[in-house]
């Protein structure tokens, strides 16, 4: 399924009769966004609740009647709430209740526990109409803390039919923040969504207080991302994998460069020229949510990229050379968080590529794929993988090929195979290859010897603690499972 252009998303929010805002600038101290007419961007809490009810309005009467029994379930949204954590989980007994704990132990800038009445977590418990179901809504209503927390959780079975699993969770979970929001008696206050999943192993301990402190500071902004990656304390053991998801973590960061976004670059690729939105580690106010039209269950997957394509066609501005889209209100914050690398460890084992859009992203969604996955420990799936992760010479024809996947999404971006393997050569190098260990012939990356990258990883593997890391400043010198690292 390709991705939708720029088009697309214009055609489709006019038929919506979606009415555009557009933000013009850079989002740069020098060339600040702003309103076309420059008037002053302020968020103004009274139109929000009013954008909520519209889009509440326009819900067909099923989902309507389905999100008003869930919130009669709930307790009612604190009047001092600002977060609304969404949490889909399907079959997550695993790693529920740590989970949870880290959305608990949150902390503000002066190094205390954040507000518990500024946020709250709803967790969805979703499950296909035909799978086994596992503990995970026993495990999380069961769940304790010290610290306490806000928590509601709910469970639902998608019909036999259901096409779109995925979105359709995280958009009730959205919905249903709205919902309650909306019937606060006091709405003083903008409402900030932060989209998670539940199979983040490690956040920030500050992620939550930075994104509501970058949310009012900046009231320009629509939507946050900020850094991923997938446990870099234990890829080290299996070097293939490492270089797997930092070659891909590199070709993202490239893309997102500003040298190459719409108002810099004529030859723009719309998807990715810009800081994507994620479905973890990423946050948008309720206020664009709802002018958007929210989450669209036509979208079977990429629904988190979506979100953040719709932003920026909304805030889409015309210029002499036609419209273009404000990708800039989409910021980055330098807040961690590492998600499980379990996908990972079984594509290197069974070649299972997890985004492949092949067959309704089949190797996503099938059940035989999420039993596996979800029935196996970390451990079980790191030493099935380990004859096929390590740098050895026999393993390098599954390097190329991961490579490989990379520089093609390279070629797909710029529209020219010179241009990619340019970027991709300064990629390989970044790494750890030296120059004549590697080479792109004919549109293929082979390569020659491992030895440059293999004294990298060492050096990198040296300098790794077996914790998580922090991109923000300690909190108290020491928070819960972090300590300073550097990338390779």
């Amino acid at each position: 399924m390709p991705h939708w252009t720029f088009d697309q998303h214009l055609q489709t929010m006019r038929d919506q009769n979606v009415r555009f805002s557009p933000r013009v600038g850079q989002g740069t101290r020098h060339f600040p966004l702003m309103d076309p007419c420059g008037k002053p961007i302020q968020r103004d809490p009274a139109s929000e609740r009013l954008e909520i009810e519209s889009y509440l309005s326009n819900q067909s009467a099923e989902h309507l009647r389905l999100l008003e029994r869930l919130a009669d379930e709930l307790p009612a949204m604190h009047a001092k709430c600002r977060l609304a954590v969404l949490l889909p989980c399907r079959n997550e007994a695993q790693h529920i209740q740590d989970r949870l704990n880290l959305m608990a132990e949150q902390f503000g800038a002066d190094g205390r526990l954040l507000d518990r009445d500024l946020y709250e977590v709803i967790v969805l418990v979703n499950n296909a109409a035909d799978e086994n179901v596992d503990s995970t809504a026993e495990l999380a209503r069961r769940w304790r803390n010290p610290t306490g927390m806000n928590l509601s959780v709910i469970q639902m079975v998608h019909a036999v039919d259901e096409s779109a699993p995925l979105t359709l969770a995280r958009k009730i979970l959205a919905d249903l923040a709205l919902l309650r929001a909306s019937r606060r008696n006091v709405y003083s206050n903008p409402l900030y969504l932060v989209s998670e999943d539940a199979d983040v192993v490690w956040n920030d301990p500050r992620q939550l207080s930075e994104m509501l402190n970058a949310f009012d500071a900046q009231p320009a902004i629509d939507g946050i991302r900020g850094y991923q990656d997938r446990c870099p304390w234990l890829l080290i053991d299996h070097p293939i994998v490492l270089l797997m998801r930092r070659s891909w973590n590199f070709c993202e960061s490239y893309a997102s460069s500003r040298a190459l976004r719409p108002d810099r670059n004529p030859q723009y690729q719309f998807n990715w020229n810009r800081r994507v939105t994620s479905g973890w580690n990423s946050a948008f106010t309720a206020d664009i949510y709802a002018r958007i039209g929210g989450y669209n269950r036509f979208r079977k997957f990429e629904e988190d990229l979506d979100i953040g394509e719709k932003i920026s066609t909304l805030r889409a501005y015309e210029t002499s050379k036609g419209m273009i889209p404000q990708v800039n209100t989409v910021i980055g914050l330098p807040i961690r968080a590492e998600a499980s690398p379990r996908r990972w460890y079984y594509r290197t084992a069974k070649g299972i590529e997890p985004y492949d859009d092949r067959n309704g992203y089949e190797n996503f969604f099938a059940q035989e794929h999420e039993q596996f996955l979800k029935s196996k420990s970390l451990n079980e799936l790191s030493q099935a993988i380990a004859p096929f992760s390590s740098l050895d010479p026999a393993n390098i024809p599954l390097l190329e090929d991961m490579l490989q996947k990379d520089f093609e999404f390279l070629c797909r971006l710029h529209g020219s195979k010179l241009l990619a393997t340019r970027a991709y050569q300064r990629i390989l190098s970044w790494l750890g290859f030296e120059s004549s260990h590697t080479d792109i012939r004919d549109g293929q990356v082979f390569v020659r010897s491992l030895e440059g990258v293999r004294r990298t990883i060492d050096q990198f593997a040296a300098r790794t603690p077996k914790k998580p890391v922090s991109h923000l400043d300690q909190v108290l010198k020491a928070p819960r499972r972090s300590c300073p690292i550097r990338p390779i």
